[in-house]
């Protein structure tokens, strides 16, 4: 197993929208790639899409932008669907052929993840910043609209975590309850509580 594969079984693995989607078109999809932007991602990258395409996180994982942005107040990303080699919706075809207009997305990219509902995750293809990921929201201003995310993808796999559940807030003790537990801290020694559990000087 390798660094990829392992970190992605420790965040809950993931589960395929259809599995008849998978490690299909590759070939196809990368040689359309190449020709409309111009450029292509390193190899672990093609791998990993080979592997994951088409699939979501079982999980809610998370990524924390370095950059801050207004559309990305708090930093954190939640991710979407991996895009995959194949045909139609959700292909990296398709999202290169949605996103890869002036009016869009003008910055040659490889698309890795979906993010909020109309963005994408990307490998930058751009001679300065190849091989750097980036955050692009659809309802930024041009030039403003891509927040980096991580310098490589191997940093961008490694800093991938899982979403933390807000503790639920205990209900407050009802009178009887609250009569009951302060009955027994009294037999032992230990200070009265409140409803909401907490000590009274």
């Amino acid at each position: 197993m390798n660094s990829i594969q392992k970190k992605i079984t420790d965040l809950g693995g993931v589960k395929f929208l259809d599995e008849r989607n998978k490690n299909q078109n590759a070939n196809d999809n990368l040689t359309y790639a190449d020709s409309v932007v111009g450029a292509l991602p390193e190899q672990r990258v093609i791998d990993f899409i080979k592997e994951y395409g088409f699939s979501t996180f079982k999980n809610y994982v998370m990524i924390k932008a370095i950059e801050k942005s207004s559309f990305l107040s708090s930093g954190e990303i939640e991710l979407g669907l991996i895009f995959g080699f194949g045909d139609g919706t959700d292909s990296v075809k398709d999202a290169i052929d949605t996103y890869f207009i002036e009016e869009q997305l003008n910055w040659k990219f490889f698309p890795l993840f979906e993010g909020y509902p109309g963005d994408i995750i990307f490998y930058s293809l751009e001679p300065e910043t190849k091989g750097k990921i980036y955050y692009w929201h659809h309802e930024g201003d041009i030039n403003a609209d891509k927040s980096l995310i991580a310098n490589s993808f191997e940093e961008f796999i490694n800093n991938l975590y899982l979403r933390q559940e807000e503790e639920e807030e205990e209900p407050e003790l009802s009178a009887d309850e609250l009569a009951s537990v302060n009955e027994r801290r009294k037999r032992v020694g230990l200070p009265l509580i409140d409803k909401n559990r907490n000590e009274i000087a």
